[in-house]
This record gives C-alpha cells, structure tokens and sequence, in this order.
C-alpha cells in the first residue's frame, strides 16, 4: 500500500487489524510498489521487520518566518530506537506488514 497523504488512515488501519488479532505487526518499508527494494532514508536507513511503537503525522504547515509552507510528514518510531520520516511530496514510500503471532509466557 502507498503512504501518501490521502493513504495514511490506511497504515493505522492496518496496524489496528493486526494488533486486534492479538499479534505484533513487523512493518517494512518500500521505494517501489513491488516491494522489492527497501525504503532508504536521507540518512542511509532501511527499513525491514521493524515493530512501530510510534506513529506520528505532522501537518503541513509555515515555517517560523511564515516565508514558505512545510510539507507535512509521517513519522515512525521503532521499537529498536530507530524512527522514519516520509514526507509529504517528497518520499514515495510502500509499506508491508506481515503479522507475528504473540506467543504467550507462562511463569513458574
């Protein structure tokens, strides 16, 4: 699925589904619709199996001087410590999510 701006209620429905199966959802990030190729951010980062603890999305908005408009973004944040920012057209980016069964513990 795409993560523009118009797909974003997509991605938190999709992460309710899974997490209302009672599993964990591992999500991965694409640059292409095929998901063949990873999602590489500004930083050199890619994304694979990675389990949101966060997510986050920023409007558009002005930037301090009111002299231009920011481009809004969508933010994850990783259970790893890691986050992703794709923003608003600039980033083309896919997702994947395959859903992990939760194994429940037991102690003695």
């Amino acid at each position: 699925m795409s993560l523009k701006q118009t797909g974003y209620t997509s991605i938190t429905n999709d992460l309710a589904v899974t997490l209302s199966t009672g599993a964990t959802p591992n999500i991965s990030l694409y640059s292409d619709a095929a998901g063949t190729t990873l999602f590489v951010d500004s930083n050199g980062n890619s994304f694979s199996g990675k389990v949101v603890s966060n997510l986050n999305y920023t409007e558009p908005h002005n930037n301090e001087d009111q002299s231009q408009v920011e481009n809004g973004f969508l933010l994850f944040s990783f259970t790893d410590g890691t986050t992703a920012k794709v923003t608003d057209k600039v980033d083309t980016v896919y997702y994947g999510i395959v859903a992990i069964a939760f194994k429940p513990r037991t102690f003695n």
